[in-house]
């Protein structure tokens, strides 16, 4: 097991990275795992008007996700989603909440397929809200009254679906999600030959 500290300026712990690794016969390691533990600090006062996390959700899954949460902010509303995985699906679970009485406005909840290879996030596009997914980008209505599911590019699902069969070691295994920006049109992702940068209007990749 192998430990590395992510420090604040005065040296105080921020967040700990623990490593699992294995050994083969000749000595050398090989990556098993890795989880973040994050450290309680004081080093943050909150003033002003404020409800807590807790008190805005009363629910208890937005904290057990294994996956993904995150937040959405509008005009007058907050909207926060975790995951849930049951069988072979990863599903977002999404609760508005308007910001004037704290009162759930809507729910929604989104289904989708399970992969290693992406990290489940909820990301802002000029469109409103959305969901990273292994099969495609879900794009969220303000009001959660729908979603629609935009493809991914060719070359991203292609190295999603590629990466999730292929032994550790080899080439394809290196796929390691994806992000975009606001107007959808910058596609970062990162694979064995490193991070790129596709242009989905003009198709032309930068490593």
């Amino acid at each position: 097991v192998i430990s590395h500290e992510s420090l604040y300026v005065d040296g105080e712990v921020d967040s700990r990275d623990i490593y699992t690794m294995g050994v083969r016969e000749e000595g050398d390691l090989y990556f098993i795992s890795m989880v973040t533990e994050y450290v309680k600090t004081n080093l943050g006062n909150v003033t002003g008007e404020y409800m807590t996390l807790p008190a805005l959700s009363e629910k208890d899954w937005i904290y057990q996700s294994t996956r993904g949460s995150g937040s959405y902010v509008t005009a007058d509303s907050v909207i926060l989603g975790a995951t849930d995985e049951p069988e072979d699906q990863v599903i977002w679970h999404l609760e508005q909440y308007d910001t004037g009485t704290w009162q759930t406005a809507a729910t929604l909840d989104v289904p989708m397929p399970k992969s290693s290879q992406i990290t489940f996030r909820m990301i802002s596009t000029d469109q409103g809200p959305a969901l990273t997914g292994p099969d495609g980008l879900y794009l969220i209505k303000e009001d959660l009254s729908s979603y629609e599911k935009l493809p991914l590019p060719q070359v991203i699902l292609e190295g999603i679906q590629a990466a999730e069969g292929a032994n550790w070691e080899s080439p394809e295994a290196h796929f390691a999600g994806y992000d975009v920006t606001a107007d959808l049109r910058y596609w970062l992702y990162c694979d064995a030959e490193g991070l790129q940068l596709l242009d989905q209007e003009t198709g032309e990749i930068r490593c």
